[in-house]
Order: structure tokens, then sequence, then C-alpha cells
């Protein structure tokens, strides 16, 4: 029973596979349960250090995505059993919520130099574009910072829902448009026959919101299609795609309306950022774009681009038959008010309040900025007058723009919140919404609390089920260790005003609650080999307490299950707590005097055993076993030498 640990074997024993150096690398890990996978994960970032727990955000997100697409593969097989069917769709949909969550909290930790688009790499340009400009603003203010993440992080997710196909060059879920579509064949030949006198009579781009009229039907059904593609292509940041949609189609006309701030908008973030950056290191785009702001004045083109798209889509919301082209249009101004009705879900609302607010904010202070002749570094060889012109009240943006947007962050998700109901709020949905709002406005201590309250109403430990799900006591444990984690680094870039530090502080005695509460659901589901990954986490008092029930819980098991505990424990844990813990519970052993005679030697025995499978524990071993054959002996009960003999046997 005795004899050195060979650590590497413990943790064979302790997970299906070895673990991997790439997190990302989740092909041969199929056959791992998540609660695995997540194990798996939580050793590498604190316990062997290999990854940081910024990139692992990226596995633990990808781990949900593939366990929530096993599920709904299992949901397609049993659809004839409804009930079953439903409830791996909640738990699919529950799992997709949960890799969203994980996605943010990469996004609010992620690196500033990979949200916005860089700087030109033009040594020899005489000063900044105003694209440049915006840039630095959102690297500079943090509230500006704040908006662009919450983009990045919607657009990103959009992107994923729409299924990129290297293949085909586009988004399989948009759709598919034949090649120059959008020519209005079908208008043309109803105008030349005269069959029908209420559609348009002209085929100029313009004709629709000048006559007031529609096209003939087949079109109408056909612009409708190619807008609700577009507006797919703009929600996810695609502002590029959406311009080669529509010269896919044959409409150059409207590529070249949304073309106003550039082929890959005003603010790309994420991503699209990336390719902008590529885009614009060129000498001739960088030139252009340049000689453009100096000639006209710094956002003279662009003021009346955006007043033209406010007065459209205006224009297409009041006739109310054209919902997704009055969108685009007003995204492209920040307009709110007729981006909304084109939202179908929480996270659109959210995208076009961030969108139009981040959008209207850098383009005041770029109109601030472009009064300022030091700005374009070339004062006496430029006239910027067209510049102080366009920041004029008469300007961009005008005041029915300005009103609708909200005054703070705050107000910005009592705004979004509102579009969805009270009932929603106490789904899953709601409860992972609410988690994503909190994160994002940097209530860490909130987050946890909130967590909390949905796990368990009471203690656990004293019998009271969980409040909520497995899924949700999972993620919440783990979303624990990682806001731990990633605040506790010296180089956070997460806005938080959580008190880290403090260990009895309510955010650490959050953490430790949602961990043992975790731990508490594994031993249930006898996830025995999981316990000491998590265990190691706890502060000594909740150590010692969950530890302690746990191995309670082996009592009764067979020897190998509990020299397998042992071996585990003593792989993770330090070896001073292990070796308290196993002192506790064999104490414990020996107080208890509620089992018959039988079940008490057998007992006896059992606690014995734990304190002999630990090394250097001689004269403690020799000390248990007197005090328990001194028990033995002192018992006035039929069987009492035979017991003490057994005993004696086995022990000693």
């Amino acid at each position: 029973m005795r004899g050195e640990l060979d650590q590497d074997k413990a943790r064979a024993s302790a997970f299906p596979l070895p673990f991997q150096d790439d997190l990302l690398e989740t092909d041969n890990l199929a056959e791992l349960s998540l609660e695995s996978e997540f194990a798996r994960i939580v050793e590498q970032v604190f316990v062997s250090k290999s990854v940081d727990a910024e990139t692992a955000c990226l596995a633990l997100e990808q781990a949900c995505k593939n366990q929530a697409e096993k599920i709904q593969g299992e949901a397609r097989e049993n659809m004839h059993r409804l009930g079953i069917s439903r409830d791996m769709e909640t738990q699919a949909n529950e799992l997709k919520l949960e890799s969203q969550t994980w996605r943010l909290l990469w996004h609010l930790s992620s690196d500033v130099e990979s949200l916005v688009q860089r700087q030109s790499v033009t040594s020899a340009s005489p000063g900044k574009t105003s694209r440049e400009i915006a840039t630095s603003l959102i690297q500079e203010e943090k509230g500006l910072l704040q908006l662009a993440k919450i983009i990045y992080w919607l657009e990103s997710m959009s992107q994923d829902a729409l299924n990129w196909s290297e293949e085909q060059g586009d988004y399989s879920e948009v759709g598919r448009f034949a090649k120059n579509e959008g020519l209005l064949q079908e208008t043309k030949h109803a105008i030349e026959r005269g069959v029908d006198k209420d559609i348009v009579t002209e085929l100029d781009p313009d004709a629709v919101s000048r006559q007031d009229l529609p096209l003939a039907a087949d079109n109408m059904e056909d612009e409708e299609r190619l807008m609700k593609g577009v507006w797919k292509l703009v929600r996810c940041g695609c502002t590029h795609h959406a311009i080669d949609l529509c010269c896919h189609v044959g409409e150059y006309w409207r590529a070249s309306s949304l073309l106003g701030s550039g082929r890959y908008g005003g603010l790309p973030v994420g991503n699209v950022a990336q390719e902008a950056t590529e885009y614009y290191r060129t000498e001739e785009a960088f030139e252009e774009e340049y000689a453009s702001e100096v000639e006209n004045g710094r956002l003279f083109h662009i003021n009346i681009w955006k007043w033209t798209c406010f007065v459209l889509s205006k224009k297409l919301s009041e006739s109310g038959r054209y919902t997704m082209e009055a969108a685009v249009y007003a995204v492209m101004c920040g307009f709110i008010e007729h981006i909304l009705p084109a939202c179908e879900s929480w996270e659109d609302v959210l995208w076009a309040y961030s969108k139009a607010w981040l959008d209207v904010q850098i383009h005041c202070q770029l109109s601030g900025l472009s009064t300022e002749a030091r700005m374009l570094d070339v004062q006496d060889k430029f006239n910027v007058g067209g510049a102080k012109a366009a920041a004029s009240p008469t300007g961009w943006p005008v005041s029915e723009v300005m009103e609708k947007l909200p005054g703070s962050i705050e107000e910005m998700f009592a705004n979004v919140s509102s579009f969805w109901s009270g009932r929603e709020r106490q789904s899953a949905p709601g409860h992972f919404r609410i988690l994503q709002e909190k994160m994002v406005l940097g209530k860490f201590e909130d987050v946890l609390l909130f967590a909390l309250s949905l796990v368990f109403d009471q203690d656990l430990l004293k019998g009271e089920e969980p409040g909520c799900g497995p899924i949700l006591i999972r993620f919440a444990a783990h979303l624990g260790l990682w806001l731990l984690e990633i605040l506790s680094n010296t180089e956070c870039k997460v806005q938080s005003t959580a008190d880290v530090a403090n260990e009895f502080g309510v955010f650490q005695d959050s953490v430790n609650r949602l961990v043992q509460i975790y731990i508490v659901h594994l031993i249930e589901n006898r996830k025995n080999s999981l316990i000491p990954v998590y265990a190691l986490h706890l502060r000594r008092g909740l150590l010692d307490e969950t530890y302690c029930i746990f191995l309670d819980t082996l009592s009764k098991a067979s020897f190998e299950e509990r020299q397998e505990a042992v071996h585990l424990g003593t792989s993770y844990l330090p070896r001073d707590d292990f070796s308290r813990i196993i002192r506790k519970v064999t104490v414990a052993s020996r107080m208890n005097r509620t089992l018959d005679h039988a079940a008490y030697v057998a007992a006896k025995i059992r606690s014995s055993e734990w304190i002999c499978m630990l090394d250097d524990t001689h004269s403690e071993v020799a000390e248990h076993a007197c005090l328990v054959s001194r028990e033995l002996a002192l018992l006035d009960t039929i069987g009492t030498s035979d017991s003490l003999a057994y005993f004696l046997h086995e022990v000693l």
C-alpha cells in the first residue's frame, strides 16, 4: 500500500487521453466528455501553464461548439421522439450561448492591435487620413475601445453563422444569386408591354423613390432577397462582400452607394480590419484617400454621403415596403431608428446600437479635430476650409440622428433590454445575456454573484439542489476561475472594478463557492478523476470540507479506487494539504459510532487504509492502529476478539 507515486501514471489514469500542447487541435479528443475536455484545458492553464487563460477562452468556446453540434446531430436522429429531441435542442442552444460568452471574454481581453485597422506604412506620407485618426481615437479612449470590442464580438459570431465557403468564395447562408439578376428585366418587359400601370415607368435607380411606385412583382421579390443578403453581410461587418454581391447581380450603382466610407466601411474591426490594413497599405490606395481629403477637406465627401444615406433611409422607411434596404443605409449613417426594424435578435439590437453609437461618436470627434490644421501637419500647403465647413452646426451628424442614441453604455444596454420580455430574462438565453451585459460593463463581482444566485439559493452541501442545470454549473465555475486568472494579471486589458486581490473578498469568495459547487456536481456524477484538478483552486477551509466529502463517498469503494484517489490527490494537491485532509478523514472515522458492529469494524479498516496509502506515515499508522485496536478491544460485543484479529491482520 506504500511506495513512490508515479505522477505521469496518475495523470494518465485521470484522463482518457494525454494532454495536448495545442488546445485548439481537438479532433483527437472527440471521445472526451465535455467535463473531461474542460479539465484538460484547466490543467494546461493552471497546472502545467503551457497556455495563457486568454488563448484558452477560444479552446473552451470550440469545445462547447463541438458538443453543441454533436447534440444537434443526435437531436435530428431522434426527431420521432419529440420530447427527447426538444430537450437536446435546448441543451445545444445553451452550449452555443456558453460558447458565445467564452468568445466575449476573449474579445474583452484581446490585444488592441488585433482589433482595429493599423496605421499606414507609407513613411513619406505628410499626415494622417481620417481613417487613421479614427483608429487612434479607438485605441486611446476606453469607451470607444469597449464599443469596438462589442462590435467585433457580435460581428465575428454573425460571420460564423453565415458559414464562409472557401470553395464558393461566399457565405452559403446569404443565398445564391445569378449573374446580373438585378437588371430588372421583368420590369422592363412590363413597361414595354404596358400591362401594369401600378409599377414604375422608368428604370433608373431613383425611379422607385421618385415615383413612389414599386417594381414588377418578380423584381420586387428579387430585390427583397438581395437586400436581405446585403443586410446579413453588413451585419457581420463584411461591407466589402456586400459591395461585391451588388456588383455580381449587376447593381453597380448600389455598390457605389455603399462605398462612401471606403470598401471596408468607415470603422472595420477584427478580421475585416486586418483585410483593410492590407488594402490601405499600398501607396496608391493611401495617396488616393489622402489626396481626396486634402483637396476637399476632411470628411467633406463623407458628410454628404452620410446625409444622403440618412435621407434615403427615411424615404425608404416611410414607404413601408423596404425595411431591409432602409436598414442598410441607416447603418451607413448611424440612424438607429431605421436599423432596429430589421433586427431579429438581442444580438442584432446590441450590434445596431453599438455600431451607430461608435460611428457617430467617432465622426463628431473627427469633425472637431478636422478644424485644427495641426492634425494634417501640412497647414502651410493646403486649404482646410472645407473641413471647417463640414463641422458646422448644419453639417453632419444632424440632431435627429444624435437624439436617438444613448448617453452611456449603461443606457444602451437598458434600451437593448427593452426589446426582450421578462419571461425571456428568466430563461437560459436571458441568463447568459445578463451575464454578458455585466461582463461588458466590467461588473465582474456582479457577474459571479448573479451566477451564484442561479446555481443555488442555499448551502448546496446541506442538501439543497442546484437551481440550474449542469451546463450552467460547469460554466459558472470555469468562468470564475478564468476571470480570477485574467483580472489578476498585471497586464490585464479587461476593464474591471472588481477587488480580485482580497482572498476573502466578494470576488474570490464567489469563485471558491462556484468551484466547490462544481466539485460536488462531479462527486455526484462519479467524475472522480477530475476532482483534484479543481480542488487545488479552493482555499484551505473549503478544500478540506469538500475533499473530506469526496473521500467519504469512497468509503465503501474498492481498495483500488481509493488508492487511485490518493494517487490523483497527491499529484495535484500540495503534499501537506493532502496529508492534512487524509488525517481529518481518518480521525472523523474514529468518531462515527452509529454503525452496527460489523459495519463499524469494516469502517475502521477502510479508514485505516487511507492513512496507510500515504508515504512516511509509519508512526501515525501505528498510533491510529493502536487507538482503533483499543476501541475494538473495549467493545462488549460478541465477536470482538475476531474483529480485532481481523483488523490487525488487514492493517498492520
